[in-house]
C-alpha cells in the first residue's frame, strides 16, 4: 500500500507546523504532513515544531526547526552546541534505545534477518 500524495507538496522556503514520530538514520527527526515524510533536523520524538523546508524532493522533504512549538517530554537541556551530536538532548537511555532500533531495522530490512540478536551492551 502506498501512501497517499499531498496535492500540493510543500515548497522550499515553507514554513510547516509539524509533530515528530520518530528518530531517522543520521538523527533528524521523522514527521508527515498527510502522508508525506519530512526529516526535521534539530527535532525529537514527541517535538511539535516550527520547521523551514530547505529541500523538497516527490516523496519527502527536509526542513530545519525554526521554533519548537512544544518540546518532547524526554528532550533534556544539550551539553555542547555540537552539529555531530543530534541525539544529546534525549537520555542516554533512549540514545540506546533508538540506535538499537535502527541496528535491527537495518539487520531485518536490508540484510534480510529475521529476529537478528541485537542487544545493548553495557
Amino acid at each position: 500500500m502506498t501512501a497517499p500524495r499531498l496535492r500540493n507538496r510543500p515548497a522550499r522556503g515553507d514554513e510547516l507546523e509539524l509533530s515528530v514520530e520518530s528518530l531517522a538514520y543520521g538523527g533528524a527527526g521523522v514527521a508527515r504532513l498527510d502522508g508525506y515524510v519530512v526529516f526535521v533536523q534539530g527535532a525529537v520524538p514527541g517535538d511539535r515544531v516550527l520547521a523551514r523546508v530547505g529541500r523538497a524532493k516527490r516523496d519527502y522533504a527536509e526542513a530545519r526547526v525554526v521554533e519548537l512549538v512544544l518540546p518532547s517530554p524526554e528532550r533534556i537541556p544539550a551539553r555542547a552546541e555540537h552539529p555531530g551530536a543530534p541525539w544529546q538532548v534525549l537520555p542516554y537511555e533512549r540514545q540506546l534505545a533508538e540506535k538499537q532500533r535502527q541496528v535491527v531495522d537495518a539487520l531485518e530490512r536490508l540484510g534480510r534477518f529475521d529476529a537478528p540478536p541485537a542487544q545493548v551492551h553495557e
